[in-house]
């Protein structure tokens, strides 16, 4: 009979281990909300897991990472729209500042093609009728001329604009030069 009492006294702790657990008011709800359940469901063992409390944090951790997945893709889809944005903003920008300096580029290319040109009819000036002071002040005009390559383009309007008075006035010293020695008839 010892066997028999120290099998009940180890079931009666089981019990009240499972009491103190909540584990049989668990069970038993499960049991009683499959047994009042009008349609039978096939599977009775997932029935209890989904109506029993595991199934039940299961269920809310599950929307809670639903709803967490949905906030994520929400922020990537802001976040995406964002950089976008940035980058159009940076393509335009570097698209106005290409062309700004394509322009400026082009602008100093005009203004040296002019200042060649306008230099060139002094480069090939005869200078068999003229002094040799006369001949060396045309050549350092023809060399002033030319722009040098680190001026900017506001720096060469200004030279070009001082270099053309200085021509006109080099032209008309040489005309009445020219006149002086032109002998009288």
């Amino acid at each position: 009979m010892s066997t028999k009492s120290t099998q009940d006294v180890k079931k009666e702790e089981f019990r009240k281990y499972l009491d103190k657990g909540g584990v049989i008011d668990l069970l038993t709800k499960g049991l009683v909300a499959l047994y009042e359940e009008p349609d039978k469901p096939n599977d009775a063992v997932q029935f209890l897991r989904s109506n029993m409390g595991a199934g039940m944090e299961e269920k809310q951790k599950l929307s809670q990472l639903q709803k967490e997945n949905s906030d994520l893709k929400q922020r990537i889809a802001d976040l995406e729209a964002s950089n976008n944005d940035l980058l159009s903003k940076i393509t335009d920008t570097s698209s106005i500042a290409s062309s700004a300096s394509t322009a400026v580029v082009e602008d100093s290319v005009a203004a040296l093609s002019v200042a060649e040109k306008e230099a060139a009819p002094m480069e090939t000036a005869p200078t068999e009728d003229k002094p040799e002071s006369e001949a060396a002040l045309t050549e350092t005009a023809a060399t002033e001329d030319k722009p040098a390559a680190a001026e900017t383009s506001g720096e060469k309007e200004e030279d070009k604009a001082e270099k053309t008075e200085e021509t006109e006035k080099e032209d008309e010293m040489e005309t009445e030069e020219e006149k002086k020695d032109v002998p009288a008839e």
